[in-house]
């Protein structure tokens, strides 16, 4: 409740969107703004640039709609939607948000941690996110959003492929291993990301599908013995 207030208190004072202002006429306002977040004049010739510019996204802006989103025009909208949707629906099904909700209830009951433990993890996870997004804002303009993009996605493979290798080794010996496992496992995408080897040939689908067998036939044993017993009474 303290950060709320203290979150409340502060927002008055902040100063409105310079794209707002421009789309609301306030130009003179914008170009204020515009200043103060760059620490120029008002003749800059940065100032004046951003503001123009700013002012044709508005006006071409103010006269679109909703189905412009899904118009294969020069600016290629329908790609651009396509993307942003398909990235939240990634980021979704990565699970991600399991970790983020229940991460406390995960390292408490099925990792066998002590409550203060597992909360103290959940918080520290949070705070990583909040250090992590910190990369994104010095680097977005020097790097671009698609270079970021693609090098969080090669990024995530890897970790996945990581994830992988840790699972065949163990213990002490296994940190010595790694380098060994990793150079002998086979790899199931190419260098392109085109498919090697389909997952009902990995080593993880083949085990499941034993755990699945031993678990029909013993589920078919059990019938057969109660039917028997049944026969019998």
């Amino acid at each position: 409740i303290i950060l709320v207030l203290f979150i409340l208190a502060l927002i008055p004072g902040l100063p409105e969107s310079p794209r707002w202002l421009v789309l609301k006429g306030r130009d003179d306002k914008a170009i204020e703004v515009l200043c103060a977040l760059s620490n120029l004049p008002e003749d800059d010739p940065t100032i004046q640039n951003q503001y123009k510019e700013m002012k044709d996204t508005v006006f071409e802006m103010a006269r679109g709609s909703f189905g412009d989103c899904f118009r294969t025009n020069n600016n290629r909208n329908l790609h651009r939607t396509i993307l942003g949707y398909v990235n939240q629906m990634f980021q979704q099904i990565s699970g991600i948000n399991i970790i983020n909700y229940y991460a406390a209830t995960i390292f408490q009951n099925n990792i066998g941690l002590s409550g203060f433990l597992s909360r103290l993890l959940a918080a520290l996870n949070g705070t990583e996110y909040f250090i992590t997004s910190w990369v994104a804002i010095f680097t977005i303009e020097r790097f671009g959003r698609r270079n970021l993009m693609l090098f969080g996605a090669a990024a995530y493979r890897s970790l996945e492929e990581m994830d992988e290798i840790f699972q065949d080794v163990h213990g002490l010996r296994g940190a010595f291993d790694v380098v060994r496992v990793a150079n002998t496992k086979p790899k199931r995408y190419g260098k392109h990301g085109e498919l090697l080897i389909q997952y009902d040939e990995t080593a993880r689908a083949q085990s499941i599908a034993q755990e699945r067998r031993r678990s029909s036939v013993a589920g078919a044993k059990s019938t057969e013995e109660t039917t028997e017993k049944n026969e019998t009474v």
